[in-house]
């Protein structure tokens, strides 16, 4: 399983997509590409990408599955219950499909299995970039229709967000620097209230000993050695 191979599998498949999106902002293929290994390669697609087709591998492109405590406390659903009790959307029906995610996920990613042991346990991100089930009032279909399955969904929803924070660190920038680029990614990871500009990398979800900043910033130099495919 190589962050390196998995890379050019990513650019094979969608840097064509993200082209076409990404024209006209600072955001650039290779910070795509840097999230898309950061928020789901290890536990999700890089265990499957070599194994299966494009759209298989999109819909089990699912994962955290942590209720608050500690979720934090403020993030939509604390745990199944909170879920359920949803009127509008379907709280139920988002269960079921989140439980069964999280079933299909744990049948081929061992860090999951513990989980999928307990009944109430359920996905809570979705898509390549993880996007979090907090937002299930905003985009109900993607949620409930399984749109993560969709590239061109997930990507909107990514591309959408990375520009919000850009536009809230670097207002008017057209073209960012690779450590902008980081600070950015930070910000799509802790909100971009929370980002400290110029403090260093140690930013973001800590997983064992690295931060999310500091991850982003190797797979962006790691991307970087990938070329596009068809520029």
């Amino acid at each position: 399983m190589s962050k390196l191979e998995g890379m050019r599998w990513f650019k094979t498949n969608f840097a064509a997509p993200i082209r076409a999106k990404i024209q006209n902002t600072p955001l650039t293929l290779d910070l795509l590409t840097a999230i898309a290994v950061q928020e789901s390669f290890d536990d999700a697609w890089g265990l499957i990408y070599q194994k299966q087709n494009v759209q298989d591998v999109l819909v089990r492109c699912v994962g955290d599955t942590l209720d608050s405590p500690p979720r934090a406390k403020d993030a939509f659903p604390k745990n199944r219950a909170a879920l359920e009790k949803l009127k509008d959307p379907d709280g139920k029906q988002m269960f079921k499909i989140a439980r069964a995610a999280l079933v299909d996920l744990a049948a081929f990613s061992k860090g999951y299995a513990a989980a999928a042991k307990n009944a109430n346990k359920f996905c809570h991100a979705y898509g390549i970039f993880q996007y979090d089930i907090q937002y299930l009032q905003r985009n109900p279909d993607f949620f409930l229709q399984s749109g993560w399955a969709d590239f061109g969904a997930c990507l909107n929803f990514c591309v959408g967000e990375l520009q919000g924070v850009a536009s809230a660190l670097y207002p008017g920038k057209t073209i960012l620097a690779l450590e902008e680029q980081v600070y950015v990614a930070i910000g799509y990871n802790i909100g971009p209230k929370n980002v400290r500009i110029g403090a260093g990398f140690n930013q973001g979800h800590k997983d064992g000993n690295h931060y999310y900043g500091q991850n982003i910033w190797d797979y962006l130099h790691l991307a970087s050695t990938v070329p596009d495919p068809n520029p």
